[in-house]
């Protein structure tokens, strides 16, 4: 065998041992990671919902104090007035229908449909009588 044989046995043996030999078994490649995880997301959220409850929660306080001190310039103003007012708004069985400053009264319509009027007085102290309101155009029966 000639050394030309030879040679040609060795590439022959090479070519074959990189076509045909099995691949090498490397590690293998880590995932690549795409976007942000499930459990930032949740984080993410979460801290969404927390900021959104302090914003309602501040907006709520200022909205809440600017109408408790209307409240209490009503009720240094008038507090008859402003204590009817309240028991009025406060009574599922009661509903205002008008008042009249300069006489100091409300005419409430109770829960049966009777339409009264009553002073501030009265209605703060709970006296809720069966006076029927006083209609300028209507006309009232007669006691006999």
């Amino acid at each position: 065998m000639g050394s030309s044989d030879y040679l040609m046995e060795w590439i022959n043996h090479q070519l074959f041992h990189q076509l045909f030999r099995p691949a090498a078994t490397a590690a293998p490649a880590a995932p690549v990671k795409k976007g942000i995880s499930p459990l930032a997301w949740v984080g993410i959220g979460c801290g969404g919902l927390v900021v959104i409850a302090i914003i309602v929660m501040v907006v709520g306080g200022i909205w809440a104090t600017k109408k408790a001190k209307e409240l209490g310039v009503d009720f240094q103003n008038n507090p008859e007035r402003s204590a009817a007012e309240m028991v009025v708004n406060l009574s599922p069985d009661l509903e205002k229908v008008s008042t009249d400053e300069e006489a100091g009264t409300m005419t409430i319509r109770k829960k049966d449909g009777q339409v009264v009027t009553l002073t501030y007085e009265d209605i703060s102290e709970g006296k809720f009588t069966d006076t029927p309101a006083v209609d300028s155009g209507a006309e009232t029966p007669a006691e006999e």
